[in-house]
């Protein structure tokens, strides 16, 4: 139903460094991990991509995909998406392979996508409000408000637990000032 073809080995060239559907950040400790295992298992759980213009773009694997890169593999093992799936589609793909509860950076980063990809916050509802645990327009407003956060400040928000409606109150902060905080809170932590 999703892929038009079984396994294939795709040359990495083919792979546009294109991260629209990524949501998730990788540390570099996560791609140390990922690298060692992949130097002495190679890539065991294929990435999955869509056709896209001659190329490729990733939709899932992006950590197996970055690793690969900086290890220089020339392939990668891949299932190929049909042509025909439209981004609403390969969004619900996405979350159905999705195992564990979102953070609040990665909900921000996925509607934030899901934006992008021409959904209003009340489609955004009606198709992804269960799997993302948003039941209104103005939480997915919310949501959208702080995808513009600084990355590394929004990322600090996720994992120190900090709620959605906290989140909103750095809304006046510039990028900036979000970046400075950030700074200034590792740099604590750090000394701490």
């Amino acid at each position: 139903m999703w892929f038009k073809t079984d396994l294939e080995y795709i040359p990495l060239h083919f792979i546009k460094d294109d991260k629209f559907f990524n949501f998730t950040e990788y540390t570099s400790q996560h791609l140390e991990t990922l690298k060692l295992s992949i130097s002495r298992l190679g890539v065991v759980n294929p990435v999955i991509l869509q056709p896209l213009q001659g190329m490729y773009r990733i939709v899932v694997g992006f950590g197996r995909f970055f690793a690969a890169k900086q290890l220089k593999l020339s392939f990668i093992p891949a299932r190929v998406l049909k042509d025909d799936l439209s981004s609403s589609q390969i969004l619900k793909f996405i979350l159905l392979l999705h195992s564990r509860k979102f953070s609040l950076a990665e909900k921000a980063r996925l509607i934030k996508i899901m934006n992008l990809s021409g959904l209003s916050p009340k489609q955004i509802v009606r198709e992804f409000g269960s799997y993302l645990e948003v039941n209104s327009q103005e939480i997915v407003r919310s949501y959208l408000k702080i995808s513009n956060y600084h990355p590394g400040f929004l990322s600090y928000l996720s994992t120190h637990g900090v709620s959605l409606k906290h989140s909103l109150s750095a809304e006046g902060l510039s990028f900036q000032e979000q970046g400075f905080f950030l700074f200034f809170a590792n740099s604590l932590c750090l000394k701490g």
